[in-house]
């Protein structure tokens, strides 16, 4: 009779745990990346009244005769099933599509989790609720883009240049020309590095004579000079090259098709000082004389020509053509200067355009590292963590790990919605990226709720108290027969 006693007492002590169980789960209904567990009974020892007999010629078989003694919890498995996502709308809410963990901890501890709301403190790291850090690849090498093959593996910090800011590392340069006589020279191709400068560039003709340009920071100051056709190279900016006559001023070029008779030319635009002259010179066909005309600031020049149409004006007779012309002539002495000033401008023409003039200018805006703060982050599928800054530039500032455990079950619960591993768990070491190795994708945006079934979970709990009653009723039962047994004596 003691026997049933110590079973009810099993059942009720053990049921009770599957109670708590149940307790537990309910009360982490709506904890983001929480796992649901259940508990599995087993029958305990048993006692041993009368062993089995073979069957033999004289006698037949007999099984043998045990009492149970009771029963216990066999295990308390976790249900690491996917949970249901719910969208919350922080790009730093993250939740995983697959069966990896995001890394968290601190130091050389390292945990595992499904909990993916995370957000940045005030030293940049990214971190959980509970302040641990979460563990992927950073860019190292800063230039934009994370190569988990090449960067380093740790825990994320967004400040990649340990300056106490976060901001772009790319440098942009955007080359635009203003100012005078915009074809006598030109920008040519410009690479920028990341510098520690941001700033508008100014990048002017200071002698037209020599093709000099002075490169100029509205906040750096002068930074040096440049020649037409020289590369200028600085460690603040970058490099770049000033082009002359890019496009050319029209040439003056006797005889193009060879035979010494034609000169051919295209419209002119020159002047000094701000004073623009626009050259045309015209064939108007066969025996046509050698005329100077002036319209506004148009000088249009008409060549002589034979019967042929050939041109037969020389070089000389169109300096003498215009020198001969007040207005013209007036015009050239203003922009040209000289004594012989349409001689002067004919041949800076037959120059090809060599120019630059004095104060011809461009200007080059360059944003350094540290000048474009960060305005947002975004997460993309594959874990990066990409930036947007106010420059409108975008950079992969960092990627999320994660951890592909082979036996998830056997993970520790170690609460704060984090795992460590066991001895039958595996590890979830080396990382893995996201959309890899099966471990699944990342989704911004959203946390991963909890896996519990309330319906499931209530109608456990009802099997769990029945079953708790049940086993109460064995111990005033068996109280009973006891009673009755001690009042025999009477």
């Amino acid at each position: 009779m003691l026997r049933s006693f110590y079973s009810g007492i099993a059942g009720l002590r053990n049921h009770q745990e599957a109670m708590d169980v149940i307790g537990n789960n309910i009360a982490n209904v709506n904890t983001p990346g929480f796992k649901g567990s259940r508990t599995t009974f087993m029958e305990a020892l048993s006692q041993t009244l009368q062993g089995a007999r073979e069957a033999s010629n004289a006698l037949g078989g007999r099984n043998p005769v045990q009492i149970g003694l009771g029963m216990t919890v066999a295990a308390i498995d976790k249900n690491m099933s996917q949970g249901a996502l719910q969208s919350t709308g922080n790009n730093l809410d993250l939740a995983i599509e697959g069966q990896g963990f995001f890394i968290v901890g601190q130091g050389d501890n390292y945990f595992y989790s499904r909990a993916g709301a995370f957000q940045v403190d005030d030293e940049f790291n990214l971190v959980t609720n509970t302040g641990d850090r979460v563990f992927g690849w950073i860019d190292s090498d800063q230039n934009g883009v994370v190569d988990p093959e090449r960067d380093v593996l740790g825990f994320i910090n967004l400040d990649r240049r340990g300056d106490g800011q976060i901001t772009n590392v790319l440098a942009s340069a955007t080359p635009a020309v203003n100012g005078p006589n915009l074809g006598d020279a030109s920008l040519g191709p410009v690479t920028t590095f990341p510098t520690t400068v941001t700033d508008e560039w100014r990048i002017e003709c200071t002698d037209a004579t020599t093709g000099e340009f002075t490169v100029t920071g509205a906040r750096s100051g002068v930074q040096g000079t440049v020649r037409v056709g020289e590369t200028f190279t600085d460690p603040d900016l970058g490099t770049f090259v000033v082009n002359g006559g890019t496009p050319a001023k029209a040439s003056l070029s006797l005889d193009s098709n060879g035979d010494g008779t034609a000169i051919v030319l295209t419209a002119v635009e020159y002047g000094a000082g701000g004073n623009d002259i626009h050259v045309e010179f015209v064939n108007e066909g066969p025996n046509r004389s050698l005329g100077v005309s002036v319209s506004g600031t148009k000088i249009t020049v008409s060549l002589g020509t034979d019967n042929l149409g050939r041109v037969t004006s020389t070089e000389q007779d169109v300096v003498d053509a215009i020198n001969n012309h007040p207005q013209a002539r007036d015009m050239v002495e203003a922009s040209g200067g000289g004594t012989s000033p349409a001689q002067a401008t004919i041949d800076r023409y037959l120059q090809g355009g060599s120019g630059p003039n004095e104060g011809d200018y461009f200007t080059l805006t360059t944003t350094a590292p540290g000048g474009a703060a960060l305005e947002n982050l975004t997460v993309s599928r594959d874990g990066a963590i990409i930036g947007i800054f106010e420059n409108g530039t975008t950079e992969e500032i960092a990627r999320v790990a994660l951890g592909l455990v082979p036996n998830p079950q056997g993970l520790l619960a170690m609460g704060g919605g984090k795992f460590a591993e066991s001895p039958t768990s595996g590890s979830g070491f080396p990382p893995v990226m996201p959309g890899s190795g099966g471990a699944g994708t990342v989704a911004s945006g959203f946390l991963e709720m909890s896996n519990v079934d309330l319906t499931r979970e209530f109608t456990d709990m009802i099997v769990t108290q029945r079953g708790f009653q049940a086993n109460s009723r064995i111990i005033t039962t068996s109280d009973e027969m006891l009673q009755d047994l001690l009042a025999l004596k009477r």
